[in-house]
């Protein structure tokens, strides 16, 4: 196989087959495809298979952010969690990686002996929502769009 070099910007969908095989575009076409489909625990997998020093930097910047997102859905849908699991989830190698995390980004979470408590919000969106006030908004609409037709 012959080394192929990009000499001018293309669409990616523009690019041959050959082209789209190199690893320094490969990589970050599969990384947007894990992101899209939310495969974050591949995003962060791919951290280890970078494949040249640059990509360093946009890694440690879609780690950080993928990591607070896990976190932040974390938070949202447990009560508390015990510091192994959260150490898995958020593919931490280390506790001690894992309470450096939680001491930056998180300082609501209470660590308490092996577990994490996530401190809860004063309310859920979804009780921010006038629900009531807008079904009935729809329906008014709906009505009113029979009415015209």
């Amino acid at each position: 196989m012959s080394s192929t070099r990009l000499r001018t910007p293309k669409q990616l969908e523009l690019l041959s087959e050959e082209e789209r095989s190199i690893e320094a575009i490969a990589f970050p076409v599969r990384l947007e495809q894990y992101l899209m489909v939310g495969a974050f625990n591949q995003v962060l997998a791919a951290k280890s298979k970078m494949p040249a020093a640059p990509f360093a930097f946009f890694m440690a910047s879609i780690v950080e952010t993928v990591r607070g997102s896990i976190a932040e859905c974390a938070s949202v849908a447990y009560s508390s969690l015990t510091l192994a699991s959260a150490q898995q989830l958020l593919m931490l190698d280390s506790r001690e990686d894992l309470l450096a995390f939680i001491q930056v980004a998180h300082g609501d979470w209470v660590v308490d002996g092996d577990v994490i408590s996530f401190a809860s919000t004063s309310g859920s969106k979804s009780a921010e929502v006038p629900s009531m006030r807008l079904i009935t908004e729809s329906l008014n609409y709906a009505t009113e769009l029979e009415r015209i037709v």
